[in-house]
């Protein structure tokens, strides 16, 4: 991201590092062995499994002085990702096959890298993204006390993703450190996650990335209207500010009926989802996360309202469910869907 929280290109050596990431967590996953029925102790929490392996990059014509050595790919509790991942009906066939290399590999025989630069870009904080090809995943580097945060809460983690389904907290499915030595013989380590990507399922029309504070949370000046978001901003989230400027009115629609809520795919309120997750975040001592509104683009090529074809797919697929909620219908609004997710909850209190 660059000013305003945009997303810009990254220069092709990046390309190198999620490569070999993305080589690393294949090699480790096809190490872990998982019992029938094998059930989490304390020790897996801890555990953590190093691959050594040599680099590959896009100049593999180098000689071994000017190129990168002793890559090291450390993969932290893989069971109990594992078990995760397996709690959110991901097979580790398609996580693999979608995590896998054979796209950077592609562009790297090819000389092709504008599919990279679509799926690759490097954030204001200094954080690598990458999308996985299908968009169901996302590797994004985190800081290093992020990253103590997380091992340290991880079983609290866990239990609360297991206890409550609802739940709108990121969904995490690794956590991984990378280490290497440089071109320049210095010593570098990357601490990533690998989260789902919120809006996968859906186009998104307009998204707010929301944290309860007003002080600079902005995007458009206040003379901007909203139409001009995705020109002038791209694909910028809107703040808080914009929020009570152009949603002022927006109101969840509250199902309380439990079989209307299992037909859309829920067994808990909005307000009750929300009320779980942030007494988690209060137990583990996590701030600054955001609350980030997706909202869908529901209208077919007529421009006709299709709410009501959205619901008959979370129906037929409750797996589509997840984070989606409506807006109440008023005499002056239609009813509106939004994929609503927490996000960046990893930064812990001092």
């Amino acid at each position: 991201m660059g000013k305003g929280g945009k997303f810009v290109r990254i220069e092709g050596a990046k390309f190198d590092i999620i490569l070999n990431i993305l080589i690393g967590i294949r090699r480790s996953l096809s190490t872990v062995v998982r019992l029938p029925g094998q059930q989490l102790t304390d020790q897996q929490y801890r555990k953590k499994m190093s691959v050594k392996s040599d680099w590959v990059d896009q100049t593999s014509s180098q000689s071994a002085k000017g190129r990168v050595s002793q890559f090291k790919f450390v993969d932290y509790a893989p069971m109990v990702f594992a078990k995760l991942r397996e709690r959110f009906r991901i097979s580790e066939s398609d996580y693999l096959s979608s995590l896998g290399p054979e796209q950077i590999l592609k562009s790297f025989l090819t000389n092709n890298f504008e599919m990279l630069y679509e799926l690759c870009s490097s954030g204001q904080s200094g954080s690598l993204f990458y999308y996985t090809k299908n968009k169901k995943y996302m590797l994004k580097t985190i800081p290093e006390r992020e990253f103590d945060k997380f091992r340290s809460v991880l079983k609290d983690y866990f239990l609360h993703m297991k206890d409550n389904p609802d739940s709108l907290i990121c969904r995490f499915f690794g956590l991984h450190e990378v280490r290497f030595t440089d071109q320049k013989n210095a010593k570098q380590t990357l601490f990533l996650v690998i989260m789902n990507n919120v809006f996968k399922d859906f186009t998104v029309t307009e998204f707010f990335d929301l944290k309860g504070s007003t002080q600079g949370r902005n995007l458009l000046q206040p003379d901007e209207p909203i139409e001009v978001r995705e020109k002038r901003y791209g694909k910028t989230a809107m703040k808080d500010l914009d929020f009570l400027r152009f949603r002022k009115d927006w109101i969840v629609l509250e199902e309380q009926d439990p079989e209307v809520l299992s037909l859309l795919g829920k067994t808990s309120t909005f307000e009750q989802v929300v009320r779980r997750d942030t007494a988690f975040f209060a137990k583990s001592g996590l701030i600054d996360y955001s609350l980030l509104l997706g909202k869908i683009n529901t209208r077919d090529s007529l421009d006709r309202q299709t709410i009501s074809h959205l619901k008959d797919e979370i129906e037929m697929d409750s797996s589509l469910a997840h984070g989606v909620y409506f807006t109440q219908k008023t005499d002056s609004k239609p009813q509106e869907a939004y994929v609503i997710a927490i996000i960046d909850p990893l930064t812990g209190f001092t």
